[in-house]
């Protein structure tokens, strides 16, 4: 294993392990426990169920986790869906926390990491692409 994809996969292993802990957190502590912890979750039941949102998280960032340990194609199809699917979900919790947030740090590590995730998909993207055009 070269060491760019060492750090490669310890960056997917770190990204996925936050979706997982979030996604986890709105599943366990439920909406009604999530509204008294703060605003940015009123804010957000609004728009989903943070149940629901948890759910969807927590699959998307086992799917990018799963690619880290299976190779080829798989892996960066993988790769495609777990970073748009969890990036998506992190760019709207930051989008959404951006009015509610007193500390500045929780939007924009959250908008970060989503623009990460959506990044990693381009990545699965463009190496799908490579492999197509060598086979041809």
């Amino acid at each position: 294993m070269r060491i760019y994809e060492l750090l490669a996969n310890l960056l997917i292993i770190l990204l996925s392990a936050f979706g997982v802990m979030r996604g986890l957190e709105f599943i366990v502590r439920g909406e009604q426990s999530m509204q008294n912890a703060s605003e940015i979750y009123i804010k957000l039941s609004q728009y989903a169920d943070i149940q629901a949102i948890g759910w969807f998280l927590l699959t998307a960032s086992i799917v990018l986790l799963c690619s880290v340990f299976i190779k080829g194609r798989t892996s960066y199809v993988l790769l495609i869906i777990g970073g748009l699917c969890a990036g998506s979900v992190h760019l709207f919790y930051g989008m959404v926390a951006t009015e509610s947030a007193k500390i500045i740090a929780t939007y924009y590590t959250t908008l970060t990491l989503g623009l990460y995730q959506y990044i990693l998909a381009g990545i699965g993207v463009i190496s799908l692409w490579k492999i197509k055009q060598n086979k041809d």
